[in-house]
């Protein structure tokens, strides 16, 4: 009964319009790494408009305070992370495409690659020093 609610209540659109949003909203270029996908909004029937194209980013390193894992970025740095990456490179290194994620979060998990060293030197460098129990 909910379905048949739901049903009623979407608008339809042409399979054009279908077909051209699907295809927009698709990685459309990659440039050294760096994938860029080009998103539409569906306006009318017959019209769609494309959006700006966006480059995302997403830290596959180690929790840290202020920069959890799986955090996304679009297009540049903000300020906030900034201020992690001068404190340690490696933080950039661990920001990868979206489309790249799961690739270089399990490369991170296997020792003596690049991306294991990367994670190593963010976690010790961010671990904090504890007191030994008396």
């Amino acid at each position: 009964m909910a379905n048949e609610r739901i049903k009623n209540q979407v608008e339809s659109v042409s399979p054009e319009v279908v077909g051209e949003t699907i295809e927009s909203a698709l990685p459309t270029q990659s440039n050294g790494g760096v994938v860029e996908q080009n998103k539409s909004a569906i306006i009318s029937d017959e019209k769609v408009i494309p959006a700006t194209s966006i480059t995302q980013k997403i830290y596959v390193g180690p929790n840290v305070l202020g920069l959890p894992t799986y955090t996304v970025i679009e297009t540049n740095f903000t300020p906030h992370i900034n201020s992690f990456i001068e404190k340690c490179p490696e933080i950039e290194k661990l920001f990868v495409p979206i489309l790249e994620m799961a690739e270089v979060e399990s490369r991170t998990k296997v020792k003596g690659t690049l991306e294991n060293r990367y994670f190593n030197t963010i976690r010790e460098f961010y671990s904090v020093p504890r007191k030994e129990a008396n």
